[in-house]
């Protein structure tokens, strides 16, 4: 099996699809610039690698720049120390769950999300921390539409691991934002204000109307075969009053 799998797809420019979805990744230690400048391909499946032994996922994404989502929320990075430039440039991406990441060994994230300028949103949990990086420079240099779980905004002051953390509001600003229990491992959308009840978390039977759809439902609809259906919730217990769930 392969152990080292750095620069394996460098500057594949022209490439519009890739599938490394059943890539066996169990022995890899090496990830460095693996998809750097793929800049052709707007869908990526790397959510079944399984990176317990890579230490260097530097500039591992950087200016993969045309993919709209990226599942990483089950990778385990409990083994990597270089994390410089890993989602720089990704220009498209608006969401990323990184609530597995377990940043305790990482000592290098220089440019991590250097002009991801579409990105809103990075989830993360407790095992994220920052406690042994030594260079953060311009961490989230022009990421100007982040926003923390609390409302903090971006910053040009601050774009260095300061606000690498889940945002705590005025007291303790971030650019993150905590993830749902019910999300881990997953890929989600936060659902402002999407008005879910006990009643109405989970599927329910096909609707002919949208009306009849978004009445049964209190939110938006989904359609399916022609029809339209609730979308799946998962809702952590104490947002059950309906202000903040989360569709997967």
């Amino acid at each position: 099996l392969v152990s080292d799998m750095s620069f394996m797809f460098t500057n594949l420019r022209a490439a519009t699809a890739l599938d490394v979805s059943n890539f066996n990744t169990s022995l890899v230690n090496n990830m460095h610039y693996m998809f750097g400048n793929v800049q052709a391909v707007t869908s990526l499946d790397v959510s079944n690698f399984n990176t317990s032994l890579v230490t260097s996922m530097y500039a591992m994404f950087f200016n993969l720049r045309n993919v709209t989502t990226l599942n990483v929320s089950a990778w385990n990075t409990s083994s990597v120390t270089n994390m410089n430039q890993m989602f720089g440039l990704t220009r498209n991406l608006t969401t990323l769950n990184l609530a597995s990441f377990d940043t305790s060994k990482v000592t290098n994230m220089y440019h991590m999300f250097y002009y991801a300028d579409k990105l809103t949103t990075i989830y993360v949990d407790s095992l994220w921390n920052t406690g042994k990086v030594t260079n953060s420079y311009q961490m989230f240099y022009n990421a100007k539409k982040l926003k923390g779980g609390a409302g903090t905004t971006y910053n040009a002051s601050n774009v260095n691991k300061t606000y690498a953390r889940i945002d705590g509001g005025n007291s303790l600003p971030g650019y993150f934002t905590a993830v749902p229990s019910g999300a881990k491992g997953r890929s989600v959308d936060l659902m402002k204000g999407a008005s879910v009840t006990k009643s109405s978390v989970g599927t329910s039977d096909g609707f002919t109307t949208l009306d009849e759809c978004n009445s049964k439902c209190g939110t938006s609809c989904l359609t399916s075969d022609n029809n339209y259906v609730c979308p799946t919730y998962s809702c952590d217990k104490d947002i059950l009053s309906g202000t903040d769930c989360y569709k997967y």
